[in-house]
């Protein structure tokens, strides 16, 4: 049974659409493929999920506000490399939906396949790796893995007072757009008790711990080559040895040192001053500490001093 949501209203009727249309639009997307000269489509369904089962693809998992714009930038400058961040659908629905736990894993599977499919069977026909970067795959990876089987992973952290005063100043929990699609405790999370109280920078704190238990928890279920961990500072450091093992890690050459201080010097959709519905964070040193403390074994865990 679906548990209540901000979102439930529409649940049930936004799942029966789903699932009705899964199917055809599959087969509207396998006719399209022919269409546009998809010889090694014509054989039908078998192919396609042959050349998925091929494809190279590596996704991003982080909280978000962790430099995942500019990391794409950055292997997107690799000719090997198809790199997109938060493309169309951005699925911010989606993923909250499996957040809260509706759906079984074979229609979460399908699901990520019609949103992204056509996009990894591009990359792969013309030679390249699928490079994608969003906060949202953080709650689909379980489903991306099934889908796409050679799919790599790649953890991005950041610390977790950076991601707190960043998620407080863009209004995280305090009236932000995505806010009916940002994940918040379950029932069955003893926070749910004490979250309509809690200030926007506990909320945060929140955030920034349960999903990267859920990236770590999933990365022990990959073998050791499909998985790779990144602390955002690191990447800003341009030291030869970060960039090398990322792009090692990719299986493309990395670019010149040149390209790589020019494109990190930019920093993408980084923070400038507050959003509208935001603020500066305000709480007390004590507090502040306090939180740290609670997260201190997942900030280890990750890497972070």
């Amino acid at each position: 049974m679906a548990r209540p949501s901000p979102i439930s209203p529409r649940l049930a009727r936004l799942l029966e659409r789903l699932h009705r249309g899964l199917g055809r639009l599959d087969r509207g997307v396998h006719a399209a493929e022919v269409l546009n000269g998809g010889a090694d489509l014509r054989r039908g369904p078998e192919a396609w999920d042959e050349l998925r089962t091929e494809a190279e693809v590596c996704f991003v998992l982080s909280t978000g506000r962790t430099a995942t714009a500019t990391l794409a930038e950055l292997v997107g400058t690799s000719a090997r490399i198809a790199a997109h961040h938060e493309p169309e659908p951005r699925l911010v629905t989606m993923s909250y939906l499996a957040w809260e736990g509706h759906g079984d894993p074979a229609f979460w599977s399908e699901a990520v396949g019609l949103a992204r499919d056509r996009a990894v069977l591009a990359a792969h026909r013309t030679g390249k790796l699928y490079f994608e970067s969003s906060h949202r795959l953080s709650l689909l990876a379980p489903a991306l893995a099934d889908r796409y089987p050679r799919a790599r992973f790649l953890l991005v952290s950041r610390r977790p007072e950076e991601f707190i005063t960043s998620g407080v100043r863009r209004g995280f929990y305090a009236g932000h757009p995505w806010d009916h699609a940002r994940p918040r405790p379950t029932a069955d999370d003893p926070a749910a008790a004490q979250w309509e109280q809690w200030p926007p920078e506990r909320r945060c704190a929140w955030l920034w711990r349960s999903i990267n238990e859920r990236c770590l928890e999933f990365a022990e279920t990959l073998p050791s080559d499909r998985v790779m961990t990144l602390r955002c500072e690191d990447l800003f450091t341009r030291e030869p040895a970060v960039i090398d093992a990322l792009f090692r890690f990719l299986g493309a050459q990395p670019p010149s040192r040149r390209v790589v201080h020019k494109v990190l010097a930019q920093r993408r959709n980084s923070q400038v001053g507050t959003f509208p519905w935001g603020r500066e964070p305000d709480w007390s040193s004590q507090e502040r500490e306090h939180v740290l403390a609670e997260l201190a074994e997942v900030t280890g865990r990750l890497g972070h001093a």
